[in-house]
């Protein structure tokens, strides 16, 4: 992990944007195997808090929220994840 940004194993399917911006800042990266166009998906139509009224694409493979880019993976195998 860098520094005191944590990394999801696993987009949470409701109360996706609660998992995203925490108290500390954002995410840097997300690993779960349904990709990144599923999470922009879900956080602009989340099902807890509503519409999400920010910017959010897929670029480049990579979840960017207000410009914020969170890299995104779909490793199978949590050993096999590299988080640096």
């Amino acid at each position: 992990m860098r520094g005191d940004r944590p990394g999801l194993s696993a987009f949470p399917p409701r109360g996706c944007r609660g998992a995203l911006f925490w108290r500390h800042g954002a995410v840097f990266g997300i690993n779960d195997p349904r990709g990144a166009d599923y999470m922009a998906y879900m956080l602009k139509y989340d099902s807890t808090h509503g519409r999400y009224g920010g910017m959010v694409e897929v670029r480049e493979g990579a979840l960017v929220v207000n410009g914020k880019k969170v890299r995104v993976t779909s490793e199978r195998d949590p050993a096999n994840l590299k988080w640096n």
